[in-house]
């Protein structure tokens, strides 16, 4: 992860994935990050990335093609992800189609964040 990104509030954003990885912070303080590894893409802790690959696939969490993930303490994610309490029940949801990404905060408390 670079040192001190940018990161503008998300209400709604959509963005074409490009080479690098894209950084998120939800919940005030959790860092992710969307990395693409082969065809596939994955919405993974920066901790789990050495030398810019995934290390560990058992805590990344796969973002399918045509499929959408919600991420926040209720969902899914939850056992992938270690989540803190700042998180929403319903945070963040991330759509995927092909190569563009769509984000959409639920409404949460401590809202989501895109470096870039």
């Amino acid at each position: 992860m670079p040192e001190n990104p940018e990161y503008k509030r998300i209400t709604k954003a959509s963005v074409r994935y490009q080479d690098s990885p894209l950084y998120l912070r939800i919940g005030g303080d959790k860092e992710l990050e969307i990395r693409k590894e082969g065809d596939d893409y994955y919405l993974v802790e920066p901790e789990r990335v050495e030398d810019g690959n995934i290390k560990d696939c058992q805590g990344a969490l796969p973002l399918l093609n045509g499929a959408h993930v919600v991420i926040g303490r209720q969902e899914i994610s939850s056992e992938c992800l270690d989540l803190p309490d700042s998180i929403s029940r319903q945070h963040l949801l991330i759509k995927r189609e092909f190569d563009m990404l769509y984000l959409f905060d639920l409404h949460s408390k401590n809202g989501s964040f895109l470096a870039g």
